[in-house]
């Protein structure tokens, strides 16, 4: 046995169909509307528009976000009991990256496995490798 899907995109003057043939799996047709502007939408763009000279427009892209102010994560790990370990950078304490481990129970909070005054980057540098 066979099943059919076919999938419509595009607006309707300009219809893209595709046809999906697999055994033992059933997708529904589905119809996608066109994400082009109405001319209504596009005129409106033109208006708000302004031009102004290189370099003196406003930005989105603050300097905390080129600098990184936000928590970044990595480094992840699971250990015997299942719970989750990862390396989470907090730039509002100057940078400094921690070991996180996962909650022990739902809804309880996260527990820093590095102490307050310690940045786990530092402390890996500082190991000699005959201490390993």
């Amino acid at each position: 046995m066979e099943w059919h899907a076919t999938f419509v995109y595009g607006e309707p003057a300009r219809e893209e169909r595709f046809q999906l043939q697999h055994p033992n799996l059933l997708l529904r047709s589905r119809t996608m509307a066109s994400s082009a502007p109405t001319d209504a939408e596009a005129a409106a763009a033109k208006q708000d528009k302004t031009t102004a000279p290189y370099g003196s427009w406003k930005s989105l892209i603050t300097a905390d976000v080129v600098s990184g102010a936000s928590k970044k994560l990595g480094g992840t790990a699971v250990d015997g009991r299942g719970r989750l370990y990862w390396l989470e950078s907090r730039p509002s304490e100057s940078g400094r990256s921690v070991l996180v481990r996962e909650a022990e129970k739902s809804g309880d909070e996260h527990a820093d496995i590095t102490p307050k005054d310690f940045n786990i980057v530092a402390l890996a540098a500082q190991i000699q490798p005959q201490e390993l």
